[in-house]
């Protein structure tokens, strides 16, 4: 049996005791839905494993594979617009970039200036 959470595995001996789910809920100030979820488990013989806490995560593998896909077809695509394409926020799609592995910046268009226009430019006369 896999206990991730202190407090689940406290549940988990305490309901073995036999206290009810009462005390188990005053005495760990945890919720009714959280007892009575890893007593369901025990009862089927399930792993218990704890919910995470927080958030969810907005992001799920199909957005990653369609930021990585985009991102290799079309590298100067920017973030805002990659964004509206998969219905994301912007600094997701920037999270998500960083975490693939992509040293992402938006690519600068270079000039194409003449030897002239680069000496006049840089003032160096010997380009």
């Amino acid at each position: 049996m896999q206990v991730i959470n202190k407090v689940d595995s406290l549940i988990i001996e305490w309901l073995k005791d036999g206290k009810s789910y009462k005390s188990i809920e005053n005495q760990l100030h945890v919720s009714p839905n959280r007892v009575s979820r890893i007593k369901k488990m025990l009862d089927s013989k399930e792993k218990v494993v704890s919910k995470k806490i927080g958030r969810p995560i907005s992001v799920n593998i199909n957005k990653q594979v369609e930021v990585f896909n985009k991102t290799i077809n079309n590298p100067s695509l920017s973030c805002a617009c990659l964004a509206t394409e998969i219905q994301s926020s912007t600094t997701s799609v920037q999270r998500l970039r960083k975490k693939l592995g992509f040293k992402y910046s938006t690519l600068r268009k270079s000039r194409f200036l003449t030897l002239k226009q680069r000496a006049v430019r840089y003032g160096k006369t010997n380009l």
